[in-house]
Formats: structure tokens, sequence, C-alpha cells
């Protein structure tokens, strides 16, 4: 047996089916067994893996063994001369696996091999190729320096930034998501170290490698695509947490005395760097747009009513000229955030929401204040309008410059890639109220053309149409043809993705940050916009029964999770009637379906579950989520899951 492949799966059906495609065509040539460890995934995988891939060896977990675990489980059983760690929202080229084998073959010294990766975007991963993370190099990666000076063989010692990327490079570590082995070594340092959580293990592995007497190599000559879809984002502060405990284990494991003690110290303090960054990040990121346009509003009202004051007859009271401007512009913003202003492609709709329910909110409030604090009912109610305009402008301004996206259409120019019969085909089916509003078929002749000469072209697509997303149908495309084209610079940012052969569904991811998207070619009623929309004004109906019935439902409802629950469906973050999490695993508007009461009853076998949603996507009716409300009245204080 020349190659046991191995890889681990858990609720990435449609990725992993991508995956062992490509591996089917790989494996061409050599004597290759595949290993697919289900980690007790909910979302069908096994089910698939049995009907496409009987080849395939298939060992299910009853419990989520975790990376370590699941990857030991089946090297064990593995009888290859190599052993391919592979991830399954990972795409191979067709001569990646034989380009491997055949270096490989030709230096006995190799250990552990590594290839270029490149993620969903078409981006270089610089993960590809690292350095041991020795307490100076893990330093300058958690507090940044790595990125700041991505080519220096000191600070971004970690990616070995001073390597080329072209070139073909001995290097330290290898990345989990393609770790190709010699069985031998594995034999002779041991397998996965199962202590290991999440982030970590290849680290470990590498280094026990070059322990053993064996070299680690970085093959440029062959590239995958990695969608890199993980569990924690990098910048979060669970990314930081884990890769701090990572660390620490690693340097407990490897280092002695003084210079874990320094490893530790140094890990210490580029957490507690890392940690600030990521608050003051992500608390930037959230409060920046709303507190410039509170800011902007300030200005204004302060002006307004210095200038209404002036033409009044009526001396407005001190306290008046101190706050009205600072209570109104908060209010504003409030209700901005309230109707999704401020969400990506928010649009004039919700802008105009927003100024219509501050006015409304704003003309109640002024009906409670007593009657001493009556100063202008007219100011009051027309200071929104004041804002609007400035607001607009401002708003267009970012968007034109390209810091926000309130105003971008929603709607792309795609270019679809393949044979000409089977283009116009896959565009014939896509959903007519979704994004692909125009779609342009690219059908070139590869059998005759050149990859140099297909980039020219391709880049004369994009720059001509002004394409925003390219789509390649795999059927008609090689992954190696693919790949290349997705590598290339072009004149404006383009996202990629792929249609698997003899699949109905599309898979692609805008950076490397971000889990791979899924999205089906033929989409249920339910999932197109027209539905969402209709779903939506569901909701608010129900939320009017709520209020309603509000002095009922709080003896049958905890008053507090109940009040919690309908704050989140107005303001669109759940819905009342949702999708079962075992069903929403791959959708691209997971949060759109996540709902306080689910379509299936949980406690049902997963198949029954799975064929409910189903159901209930197929044949959507607003009466149907009336019915489970009423039927459900005492479960409105359900707990959500995030």
């Amino acid at each position: 047996m020349d190659l046991s492949v191995v890889v681990v799966n858990y609720n990435v059906k449609h990725f992993l089916e991508q995956c062992l495609k490509s591996v089917e065509i790989a494996a061409k040539g050599l004597n290759t067994e595949v290993f697919v460890v289900d980690n007790n995934s909910v979302d069908g995988s096994q089910a698939m893996v049995k009907k496409l891939f009987p080849w395939v060896k298939l060992i299910e977990s009853k419990e989520n063994l975790g990376f370590s675990r699941g990857n030991n489980l089946a090297i064990r059983q593995a009888s290859g001369k190599y052993v391919l760690l592979l991830n399954p929202d990972t795409v191979v080229q067709e001569d990646t696996f034989k380009l491997c084998f055949d270096h490989c073959e030709a230096d006995p010294s190799i250990g552990g091999l590594g290839v270029k990766m490149i993620d969903g975007s078409g981006k270089y991963l610089p993960e590809s190729k690292r350095g041991l993370p020795a307490p100076w190099t893990a330093f300058y990666k958690m507090v940044g320096l790595c990125s700041l000076f991505p080519k220096s063989q000191r600070f971004a010692r970690y990616y070995m930034g001073h390597l080329s990327k072209d070139e073909n490079h001995p290097i330290e570590v290898l990345s989990g998501a393609y770790m190709w082995m010699r069985k031998e070594s594995l034999d002779k340092i041991g397998l996965l170290d199962e202590s290991f959580f999440m982030y970590g293990e290849d680290i470990d592995l590498s280094f026990r490698i070059l322990k053993g007497g064996y070299k680690n190599f970085y093959l440029a000559n062959t590239k995958i695509i990695h969608y890199k879809g993980e569990s924690t984002k990098k910048g979060s502060l669970n990314y930081v947490r884990v890769f701090y405990q990572a660390m620490i284990l690693y340097a407990q494991k490897h280092f002695k005395g003084q210079h874990a003690r320094l490893f530790i110290g140094l890990i210490k303090l580029a957490v507690y760097f890392k940690a600030i960054f990521a608050l003051i990040k992500n608390a930037f990121s959230a409060l920046w747009k709303p507190l410039i346009e509170f800011a902007l509003l300030l200005i204004l009202l302060s002006f307004y009513l210095t200038q209404y004051s002036g033409y009044s007859e009526k001396v407005f009271p001190e306290l008046v000229n101190q706050w009205a401007p600072s209570v109104i512009g908060a209010l504003v913003v409030f209700n901005f955030l309230i109707v999704g202003s401020y969400k990506r492609s928010g649009g004039y709709a919700k802008l105009v929401k927003g100024v219509a329910f501050s006015v409304l909110s704003l003309g109640f409030i002024y009906s409670l204040l007593p009657e001493t604090m009556r100063f202008s009912r007219l100011f009051v109610l027309s200071s929104p309008l004041v804002g609007f305009l400035p607001i607009l402008i401002l708003r267009s301004l970012t968007d034109r410059f390209g810091v926000t996206q309130y105003f971008k259409p929603w709607k792309t120019v795609t270019l679809v890639v393949g044979d000409k019969e089977n283009t116009e085909s896959f565009i014939q089916k896509l959903p007519k109220d979704s994004q692909y509003d125009r779609c342009l078929s690219w059908n070139p002749n590869l059998e005759e053309k050149s990859l140099k000469t297909l980039e020219l072209e391709l880049a004369e697509w994009v720059k001509i149409n002004r394409i925003d997303e390219v789509i390649f149908l795999n059927s008609d495309i090689k992954n190696e043809t693919i790949i290349t084209l997705m590598s290339m610079e072009l004149p404006r940012t383009v996202h990629f993705k792929i249609v698997p052969r003899e699949a109905d569904f599309v898979i692609g991811s805008g950076s490397k940050d971000h889990r791979g998207e899924l999205q089906y070619i033929e989409p249920e009623p339910l999932f197109s916009r027209s539905a969402r929309l209709k779903k939506r004004l569901v909701d608010y109906a129900i939320s009017l029964n709520v209020l309603v019935l509000l002095p009922y439902l709080v003896f049958r409802n905890n008053p507090l999770k109940l009040a919690v629950n309908l704050f989140l469906v107005i303001r669109g973050k759940y819905t009342w009637i949702g999708l079962n999490e075992e069903f929403t695993t791959n959708l691209i508007h997971q949060k759109s379906f996540k709902g306080i009461i689910p379509v299936a009853n949980p406690a049902l076998e997963k198949e029954q579950i799975l064929l409910l949603n189903r159901n209930y996507c197929k044949n959507y009716q607003l009466n149907t989520d009336f019915n489970l409300f009423w039927q459900n009245l005492a479960q409105l204080d359900s707990a959500i899951e995030t």
C-alpha cells in the first residue's frame, strides 16, 4: 500500500464530499486507502460517505474524539508506506499525491511534507510553512510583529517569512490541514499527542519528526485549497485562550527549567497584549459607526436647537438646552441599532425605518413628560429628520471610499466557467430573486489553451465586465486549473466558488478567517429572499400577539426570558419558529433560521428531525408558523443556543 489518507470529519458533509472527490482523482496511479473518521456528525455525513464513496473506510465514532484522537484511531489501522492527514475542508490538485510521493521516494530523509495552501479567496496561507515556536518566535507571533514584518527572518520566523513561498524548502513545522508523513517515522516517534485540544498537535508532531532524525519539507510545486472552517475565529478572545493553552502545553512538554519559564512568561505577556487588543478591536468594530453618527447628530441638533429657540417666542428650560441634543441623538442611534441599520448592506430602507421609529418613540416619550418639560413637540418630532440627509451623505461617502457597505448592492455580476451546455443549465437553476441577477458564461477550450492564456483571459473578463464572483464547474475543469486561476492577481477583488462534480451545491469562502460557505443551487422556497422577508413579517405579527397576550403568557413563561426573546426576535437576531440545529449546520443564513421554538421536537431521532426540517423548507406556509406558535405558548421563554 503506497498511501493511507486520513480525514477527520465533524458536521461538514458537503465540504467532505468535495474533498473526497478530489482525493479520488489525485489517488489514481497510487495504491491508496482512504479513512474517514466521523466524530458523531448530525448532518448526514455518514450516509453520504456510504452512498457516494463505498470504497472509503468509514469509522463512525459515537462521540466527538477531536483532531488527535480521531486521526490516531485511523493511523493505527493504516497500512500505507505514507500517511496523509487531510482536513475535510480542502481540495487537492490532480497531481498533488503523485508529486509528494515521488519527492519523498527520492529523498529518504524526509519524514514529513507539506504543500502550498491557498484559502477560498485564492490567497496564500502563510501556515503552509512554519518555524518551531521558540520563546521569542511565539511572542512575536502573539503580539502581531509577525504580521507587521512578514518577510523578516527574526520577527516572521513563525511563518518562515524569509523563505519564498514559491520555492521548495526544508521547514520545521507542517500544517495539520495537510500532513504527509512517512509511516516508518510515525512508528518511530509515536502518533499525535492526544493531550492537545485544538491547536499545537501539528507543531508537537513536527518537532518530534525532527528529533527523530528526519526532516520536514515544504513542496511549492503543487497547491491545495483550504477553506479554513475553524471552530474559533482568529482575533477572538476564545482563540487567544485556546492558542495560549496549546503553547503552554507545548512548552511544558519540550522545554525544561529556565527556558520553559521564559517561554511561558513571554506567552502570558503576549496573551495579555492580545486580549486587550482583541477587546479594544471588537469594541471599536461594534461602536465606531454609532459613535460617529451620534457625534454628527449632537452637532446638528445643538445647532438646530439654537436656531429654533432663537425664532421661538418660548424660553426653553436650561435643562433642555443642556440635554435635549444628547438624549435625542442617543435615542435616534439606538433606533438605528434596533432596526439593523448599521449592518452590512443595511440600505436606504433601514435608514428610513430607523428615522421613522425615532419619530414615533420620541413622540411617545414626549407625551409621557410632565407639562413643565414639554418645551416643543415640533422640535422633538422633527429632530430625527434633521439628521437624515447628513447621515445619508456620510454613509454614501464612506461607501464610496470602501470604508463601509451600507448601500452596496447585494446583487453581483457572476461569471460561470465551464462547458457551454453545463454553464447554461447551471445558470437556469439559479434562484431568480437571489444575488445572481446578472450571470455571464465563459466557455474556454481547456484542451487547446495553456494556463497562462487562461489567466490572461480571466483577467480580461474580470476587468471589462467588472466581475464580482467566479463560479467554477468542477465537472468541466480540473482542480489544478481552478486553483491556478484562483491564485492569480486580478484587477479587482473577486470571490471564488466551486460546484463539485455531480453536486447540487456551491462552496466558497471570502477569506482565511471565515468558515467556508455553502449554498444550494436549487434552494428550497424558504431559502429565497422573498420567503425570508415573509417570515420576518410573520415574526412581527407573532410578536404583536405576544404583546397582546402578555398578561396571560407571564403566568406560563419566565417573564424575563420571554422579554429577552421578544427583544431578540424584533431585532432580527432570531425567529420565533426556527430550524433545528442539526439541519442548519451547513446553511449560509444560519442565524436567519435560529428560533425560539424548533420545527421538530429535539427528542426525535436525527433522521426524523432532518426530514421534518426539510419538509418545512420545501413546503413553507405562513400559517405553519402561527400553528406552531399557538401549540407552544408555554415555550416562548426557551433558552436560545448561540
